[in-house]
């Protein structure tokens, strides 16, 4: 159910009488159970020097204040938009559900316990203003713990101006670990929506990056004006099993995930095969996948060596019986 400004807040109009104005950018925030830091990211959403942005709650079925924090921001500013799931539906689906309720040319996903600098939209909308074959632009990161404090400065990046698919693809596949934060950039909305968006699976915000990257350069801001909260809360955070994470993504909380390595494996080349790239491209961008695979060979054999293995981890019985294995005659 959606819920827009209450009476006594002025929406913009853009000339054309009771037709809402279209904002130039949509923020959104998918959320569940984000009580302990969802006003304090908001806060730093609402003082950002750009103005003319949508803010959008999408609340996925809380079962804490989160509700009751979502209608007080929504009275207090008319750009505020609240949507509350019937019942918890994964994250995926609540982060898609949030793209779906936007309605900017510019689009940015904020996780519930992120904070931006105040200047975050308006470098980042002057650049995607200036470069229109440029899809998605991101600052560099900030690392900060659940108190604010600063951790480091995370490289994390898809910085490729270059006009080949392929580059682009290599320079966001090579060694990572995995967080992912230009996820959190402004990209326009009209490319993003070419995408599958967040797929249902651990590790699917790599392939919409990746996806992204096939589709458009991306550029990197050489400023830190994002604040990203690491703490034991996140859905991957390391004190995580990949079951619970895998629960969380899906709304299923008995879902056992296997094979995560050559889900990710199949999608990524399932992009190549389907984005419109001229033959050239799509051959040397299978190349840069198949180079990816090769470097990550031994994980995905193990993956295929169950009960011995989860995902790459030696199972209990794998414990149990790979000295017998590895023993010499």
């Amino acid at each position: 159910m959606d819920h827009y400004a209450p009476a006594g807040k002025t929406v913009p109009r853009n000339g054309e009488q009771g037709q809402p104005h279209a904002p130039v950018v949509s923020v959104a925030v998918p959320v569940y159970n984000g009580e302990r830091f969802l006003e304090e990211s908001v806060e730093s959403i609402l003082a950002q020097t750009y103005q003319d942005f949508e803010l959008i709650l999408c609340d996925n079925a809380s079962t804490d204040r989160t509700e009751e924090i979502c209608r007080r921001l929504m009275v207090r500013d008319g750009r505020v938009r609240y949507h509350r799931q019937a019942r918890n539906v994964g994250a995926s689906r609540n982060w898609n559900k949030a793209f779906a309720l936007s309605r900017g040319r510019f689009f940015k996903w904020h996780a519930d316990d992120d904070l931006l600098d105040p200047h975050y939209l308006e470098r980042l909308v002057s650049i995607l203003e200036g470069d229109p074959g440029c899809v998605m632009a991101h600052p560099r990161t900030v690392l900060i713990d659940a108190s604010g404090n600063q951790r480091s400065c995370y490289l994390d990046e898809i910085a490729s101006d270059s006009d080949d698919p392929a580059e682009r693809l290599r320079v966001w596949l090579r060694p990572s670990d995995g967080l992912c934060n230009p996820l959190f950039g402004l990209m326009r909305r009209e490319i993003a929506a070419k995408t599958d968006l967040d797929p249902p699976y651990v590790s699917g915000d790599r392939v919409f990056l990746a996806h992204l990257t096939l589709l458009g350069r991306c550029r990197m801001l050489n400023e830190a004006l994002f604040f990203r909260r690491m703490h034991g809360d996140r859905i991957k955070s390391r004190g995580r099993s990949l079951r619970v994470a895998a629960s969380a993504i899906t709304g299923r909380p008995r879902v056992l995930p296997v094979l995560q390595r050559w889900r990710l494996t199949f999608a990524l080349f399932g992009l190549v095969l389907r984005t419109p790239l001229t033959a050239n491209a799509r051959v040397r961008a299978f190349s840069v996948v198949s180079g990816w695979v090769w470097r990550r060979r031994k994980n995905l054999a193990r993956e295929l060596l169950l009960p011995l293995y989860l995902n790459g981890q030696e199972t209990r019985l794998g414990t149990l019986i790979s000295p017998l294995l590895s023993s010499k005659p």
